[in-house]
């Protein structure tokens, strides 16, 4: 058997016999999926319906399974013979709802009152089941109960309550853990609802009491201070009544014996039955039973006062005409005239097509722009200014996917991500997004006075209201300060739940930055009421967008950030320079002077040009220009000038990796075809571990990095040498592609001087700017060597 609807079946019993509640369900369950809480009890078929059908005068009592069922041990109860007993106990929950007019207790009572009857109902034992089912106790536990109103319609006028309770049921070890889960029926005792019976009525000063059976007979009691008591046949009736009346025509008593009364009632024209015509009933005979039926759909009777109730409050039978239709109050009221046909216009943007509509269809608009064109407010279409020009304004776009590198802020970027569309949700006022550009955007000295327009995709989750938002534009250098904003003049979120594009525009002033400096825009939503949540949308196809007074082209120049900027020559100054003011810059190229060094003027030239040429010598006899030019004007004819060198040594290393200890830069055009360079490059080294070796390479840059050209190299020949030097010639045959060396990775000779096969063509372009590195490098990390001297010459 099924003991938990059996149990179930057994308290619907007890409450059908309290006869309070005029409604019960079987198992329910509180099914909380969707958006609302509801009880469902099941029909079969795995279907469940709805407990709605409240009763609307006395109220619903259901069931609810609470629990899973559990089996213990109990040591509550003892049996002979050392049997271990076991408590098997069902969790439920009985729900009551009941309208708070028909309870005999104050409404804010009510649910109390309520529990402490569903509690009256459920509580005790039950001897005659206990009996029926074969164990040794069973009985029904309340544990509390709680406010349930939450769980309807908000209506105030029902008292709602679930009351808990366990019904254990204890069992012998000898039956087992009760089984919960085998078919079949428990015959339960005929418990049929109480009927009212008579139990006390007063006539004339006699009370009888009773109800007329064996156990509960009728007995009169008052009057004469006697008592008339229904006896036995042969039993003496105490006490003997002197004196009996009788009332009605013809009768007659006499007193036959004693204690005998003999009454005789004659017949004749007296009433002897009764009989009644529907919807009257009667038992008919001459003390008929006459009743009426309670008249329904299908029978007439009386008419009930509840059903009175209800038909009075009903309304009358419209007096409208048949054009007419009912208002709410059930007034006739005309309809109105009914449109036939819709037709569109649109300005010259658009194109409407499926116009004009009569009966059904759809109306479309479509823009008849291209991408490079927009709007205007009168409706035409006009063309996008380019960004490529230096006038143009520069856009942001909000990049919702793309975090900043400051937290919670969001990327404002000039380059828009079409990406994933990401949205911002906020319930109520208040900030819902705040963006923030790159580093070192917007790269800008200053903001020029002027507007700017902020295009932002927004929704509401519900419509109605008057949902606005504005924008406060803020610069960034590690703290944020305030430019602009517009909370004054907020712009109303109209479109309800669809996505809508929404303009505002903020007027900017005139704000100086430094070229760090970033922007910040914030993004509030106010009036926003009634749990109502504001969405914003961004990427994909909702691209917000910024559009500043920013120009597209230069946006500073020498410091000038003026749009447009001028260029001018000016002969100020001692040499050659550039003044930049407001929006013009200046070259200053002062006339060359004994203290100046700048253009020769024309005056210059003639002077310069009108001196004496250069005096040209003859060789005459044995003194000739040579001698004279050594002699008397004291100049060398020969000797190879001295270009650069450095005597400093360098510091100190010890590690095994290539080194680089000097540098020298060689300007453009230093050598020449023709010229031979003459390089020396001495080191010094202390320790006896390893060798040295010393390197000489050409590079664009005073370092090793890229890829040097390296032209000599010399390795020592001994590791106890320390103090070493290599010297080398490069002879330049070729400006750019020919300077010739000796092979520039042969190591065994400290001198070029001697005779190789090694020659190497140099590819170095010497019209250009160009370093000689000198490089030094250990075999040994326990060496330490320095650079002792370089020069370079030119002969």
């Amino acid at each position: 058997m099924n003991l938990l609807k059996t149990i179930i079946e057994r308290l619907n019993q007890r409450v059908e016999v309290a006869n309070i509640f005029d409604k019960q369900f079987n198992l329910c369950e509180l099914n909380a999926n969707g958006n609302d809480k509801a009880w469902v009890h099941y029909i079969g078929n795995g279907q469940a319906e709805v407990v709605t059908n409240f009763d609307a005068k006395n109220g619903t009592l259901f069931w609810a399974k609470r629990g899973k069922v559990t089996v213990a041990k109990t040591d509550a109860y003892k049996m002979s013979g050392c049997k271990q007993l076991y408590v098997t106990s069902f969790p439920l929950t009985a729900y009551a709802i009941v309208r708070k007019s028909h309870l005999p207790c104050d409404a804010e009572d009510a649910q109390d009152w309520l529990a402490s009857r569903v509690y009256k109902l459920t509580s005790g034992t039950d001897p005659l089941f206990k009996q029926n089912i074969g164990v040794i106790n069973y009985e029904v536990v309340p544990s509390g109960y709680a406010n349930e109103i939450k769980t309807l319609t908000a209506n105030y006028e029902w008292a709602c309550v679930s009351v808990d309770m366990d019904v254990q049921v204890i069992t012998t070890s000898e039956d087992g853990c009760y089984d919960t889960c085998a078919t079949g029926d428990i015959p339960l005792p005929d418990l049929p609802a109480c009927v009212p019976c008579l139990t006390e009525v007063a006539v004339d000063g006699v009370t009888i009491i009773g109800n007329g059976t064996a156990a509960n007979p009728l007995v009169a009691v008052g009057g004469e201070g006697g008592a008339i008591a229904v006896e036995e046949e042969g039993v003496e009736v105490t006490p003997i009544a002197t004196t009996l009346n009788f009332v009605g025509e013809g009768v007659t008593a006499s007193l036959t014996s004693p204690g005998v009364v003999e009454v005789n009632v004659p017949g004749g024209s007296g009433v002897i039955s009764v009989t009644a015509t529907a919807p009257l009933a009667s038992s008919e005979g001459n003390t008929p039973d006459i009743s009426i039926t309670q008249a329904d759909g299908s029978t007439d009777g009386y008419l009930s006062s509840a059903d009175w109730n209800t038909f009075d409050g009903k309304f009358d039978v419209p007096t409208g005409a048949g054009t007419d239709y009912l208002d709410g109050t059930g007034a006739p009221i005309p309809f109105p005239t009914f449109v036939t046909s819709v037709d569109l216009s649109m300005p010259a943007a658009f194109s409407v097509s499926g116009n004009p509509v009569t009966t059904s269809g759809t109306l479309a608009v479509t823009a008849n722009g291209v991408a490079t064109q927009y709007i205007r407010g009168d409706g035409q279409l006009a063309t996008l200014p380019s960004n490529a020009s230096g006038g143009s304004a520069v856009s942001y776009y909000l990049n919702g996917g793309t975090a900043a590198s400051v937290a919670t802020y969001f990327q404002m970027s000039q380059t828009a991500v079409i990406g994933t569309g990401v949205d911002f949700s906020l319930a109520g006022n208040g900030l819902i997004s705040q963006w923030l550009t790159d580093a070192n955007d917007p790269n800008r000295l200053e903001i020029p006075a002027g507007n700017w327009n902020f295009e932002i995709y927004l929704s509401a989750s519900s419509a109605g209201g008057t949902p606005a938002f504005y924008v406060e534009l803020l610069k960034y250098d590690g703290s944020f300060t305030t430019i602009a904003n517009s909370s004054a003049a907020p712009e109303n979120i109209t479109g309800g739940t669809s996505i809508d594009l929404y303009l505002t525009s903020l007027a900017i002033p005139q704000t100086t930055l430094l070229v760090t400096d970033r922007l910040a825009l914030r993004v509030y939503i106010v009036n926003s009421v009634g749990g109502r949540t504001i969405n914003m949308h961004t990427q994909d196809s909702h691209l917000c967008q910024v559009v500043t007074n920013f120009a597209g082209g230069i946006s500073a120049l020498n410091g000038l950030t003026a749009n447009t900027q001028y260029l001018a020559v000016g002969t100020s100054g001692t040499d050659f320079g550039i003044s930049s003011a407001s929006a013009t810059h200046t070259f200053n190229l002062p006339t060359a002077s004994a203290s100046n060094r700048g253009a020769l003027s024309a005056a210059d030239f003639t002077t310069f040009a009108a001196k004496q040429d250069a005096i040209t010598l003859t060789t005459t006899g044995t003194s000739g220009a040579a001698t004279f030019a050594s002699n008397v004007l004291n100049i060398p004819i020969y000797g190879a000038p001295l270009i650069y060198k450095s005597t400093t040594d360098t510091a100190s290393f010890s590690n095994t990796t290539n080194t680089v200890v000097y540098t020298q830069l060689i300007t453009a055009n230093t050598f020449a075809v023709g010229d031979i360079i003459r390089l020396n490059f001495r080191t010094r080294k202390t320790g006896t571990l390893g060798l040295q070796t010393l390197r000489m390479y050409v590079n664009t840059t005073a370092d090793l990095s890229g890829t040097p050209l390296l032209v000599s190299a010399w390795s020592q020949a001994s590791a106890a040498s320390l103090l070493n030097q290599m010297l080398r010639h490069w002879v330049i045959k070729n400006a750019t592609t020919n300077t010739e060396t000796l092979f520039s990775a042969f190591t065994g000779f400290s001198t070029d001087y001697g005779t190789t096969s090694g020659m190497v063509a140099n590819a170095i372009n010497w019209t250009a700017n160009r370093y000689i590195v000198f490089a030094l490098q250990n075999t040994n990390a326990a060496d330490v060597n320095f650079g002792s001297i370089f020069f370079i010459e030119k002969i």
